[in-house]
């Protein structure tokens, strides 16, 4: 492009040239001169320039068609689409002739254009120059994709807004990568509090298992002492006696609870069903627990419904469930208050309802009732006893019945209801013989009778203070009773006494009670049929299985009650017509 020579004016006030000097004329020549050679330079460097900005517009379309890493595009200052790359139709699946015209928005989510966030971008890369960002983007076919992006403001030399170019690129793999790398970390976090969480309560249980143990441990040990070192009246000595007992069977209470817990966590745990009669099953965990009513001075009232049918369960697992509520309400009922069982229709279900006027449950806590080691109170201070396990064995119990357990309270200081549903049984089943016997729990009256009068019964404990007081129940009920403490010895007193009755620990040393029972069994002798009772704190139900199988008649756990003893032994003793 050629530059026209400026105008030449002639002035006619200026001298005429015939008027001018020689050397004057040759100034304006030289000045002349060096304004054509400017401007000549002037012409030179706009062709240069002309050619640069062709080289450079020719260099940014072959990087526009090339580059595919990156989805490059520009925008006109109202946010249409006005040029689109190569990188663009690759990542954001549109072709070039279908996308311009369109808004910059299209590849938005819906939430993002809901919130306004396209029209926030463009407007901050036109204020501030430049605008930069990482959100999820919508391909053509819909798919979302983690796209990182610059929108830059163009504008000419001097300042005049051109439009906007973006820059984008892909990093969903990246994106996944980051998140799931933090959903572990969230995870690993989770675990690692749910690990200090349960360590805390793990702490906390042992500190209260302790603590249960070892206070009634506290009176048994102080009244023996004071027993074996002084002399009392009647009256204190029975008081003595009594507490010792009473504290025996709590620490026997919460081992129950302990093994019952273990039989759950472990599945393990077997109801032996049958039809069963909730009258008489909730009549005996009220007479059971109403001593210590009449202790608080709580009154213990039942509301009973005669004509409820019955269920398909575990008499002695369903006593459990009801006494385990009825000693909870107790506990936490301050004297003078009530408490009320009601047995009741609902459909096709039947309801134990037993509620209280006690201290209630604060709202916090009633979703972890049941949990297992769980109390609201586990601090040192804490008014009440027990380990936590009674409501979470209810609930397993329960269940395993298919039945249903809740808890409802309006707050703290104003009670708490707890609902047992149970399916009734759609036909009424016979009454078998084994259900009209007395169902285990609770205290036992202790009763010899005369079943045992004239009877030899070898007893096999390694234990010498258990050997004695069996050897005194025993022998109280009119027994004559030899008492060994080893495998070998047992062997030999059977070929030498000949005794009607073998009573057995498993835990024995160096030969265990299993390995004595097939010693005896493979006798050929009259005693390798003795009927043997299995007496053993090992106490689950794969220990009685093991106990049956390896040929005991019957397993009793221990502790066990006087009568329950006297009972069994003579049961199997009859069993072989010995009595």
């Amino acid at each position: 492009m050629s530059q026209s020579c400026p105008e030449l004016r002639f002035d006619r006030d200026a001298p005429r040239m015939e008027d001018k000097t020689k050397s004057e004329l040759i100034d304006e020549l030289v000045a002349l001169r060096q304004r054509v050679a400017s401007l000549e330079k002037l012409e030179i460097q706009y062709q240069q320039s002309e050619q640069a900005l062709r080289g450079s517009e020719e260099r940014f379309l072959l990087l526009l068609e090339n580059v595919k890493d990156y989805a490059i595009f520009f925008l006109d200052p109202e946010g249409t689409i006005i040029r689109w790359g190569a990188g663009a139709e690759e990542i954001l699946g549109y072709q070039e002739a279908e996308i311009l015209g369109k808004s910059g928005s299209i590849i938005f989510t819906p939430e993002d254009i809901e919130r306004g966030d396209d029209r926030k971008e463009r407007i901050k890369a036109l204020t501030e120059g430049r605008a930069e960002n990482e959100r999820w983007h919508v391909r053509k076919d819909g798919r979302r994709f983690w796209g990182s992006g610059i929108v830059t403001a163009l504008r000419d030399e001097s300042g005049q807004l051109q439009g906007l170019t973006k820059i984008m690129r892909d990093l969903t793999s990246r994106k996944l990568a980051e998140d799931e790398r933090a959903q572990f970390l969230a995870s690993e976090q989770e675990a690692r509090a749910q690990a200090e969480s349960a360590n805390r309560m793990k702490d906390e249980f042992l500190a209260t298992l302790s603590h249960e143990l070892r206070s009634p441990l506290n009176a048994m040990l102080g009244w023996t002492s004071l027993l074996r070192t002084r002399k009392f009246d009647a009256a204190t000595t029975a008081r003595a006696i009594e507490t010792i007992e009473r504290n025996a069977r709590a620490q026997a209470q919460l081992i129950e609870d302990l093994l019952d817990v273990s039989r759950i966590i472990r599945g393990q745990l077997r109801l032996k069903v049958r039809s069963t009669e909730l009258l008489p099953v909730i009549e005996s965990a009220i007479d059971t627990v109403r001593p210590a009513a009449d202790a608080k001075s709580i009154q213990l009232q039942s509301l009973i419904d005669p004509t409820v049918g019955s269920v398909l369960g575990d008499p002695d697992r369903l006593q459990q469930v009801v006494w385990n509520l009825l000693t909870n309400a107790i506990k936490f009922t301050p004297k003078g208050g009530s408490v009320q069982v009601c047995l009741q229709h609902n459909n096709s279900q039947v309801e134990i309802i037993v509620s209280d006027t006690g201290q209630g449950i604060k709202a916090d806590f009633l979703p972890y009732v049941f949990d297992r080691f769980r109390q609201a109170d586990n601090s040192v201070s804490r008014s009440y006893s027990g380990l936590g396990l009674g409501l979470a064995i209810v609930r397993h119990l329960v269940e395993l019945h298919g039945g249903a357990v809740r808890v409802e309270s309006p707050g703290e200081a104003q009670g708490s209801t707890f609902i047992v549903s149970l399916p009734l049984m759609a036909v009424r089943l016979p009454v078998s013989d084994a259900e009209n016997l007395p169902s285990a729990g609770g205290e036992v009256p202790f009763s010899c009778g005369t079943g045992l009068n004239g009877l030899r019964i070898l007893v096999v404990d390694d234990d010498a203070d258990t050997r004695e007081i069996l050897v005194r129940i025993l022998e109280t009920c009119g027994a004559e009773v030899m008492a060994v403490s080893s495998a070998p010895e047992a062997i030999a007193a059977l070929e030498e006494l000949k005794p009607d009755v073998l009573v057995s620990d498993i835990g024995l040393p160096q030969q265990d009670g299993y390995a004595l029972i097939r010693s005896v069994r493979l006798l050929e002798t009259e005693q390798g049929k003795i009927p043997a009772v299995a007496l053993t704190a090992y106490a689950r139900g794969e220990d009685r299985e093991a106990a049956l199988s390896a040929g005991f008649q019957s397993h009793l756990a221990k502790p066990v009650e006087p009568s329950e003893l006297v009972a069994v032994v003579i049961s199997v003793a009859r069993r072989n017509r010995n009595i």
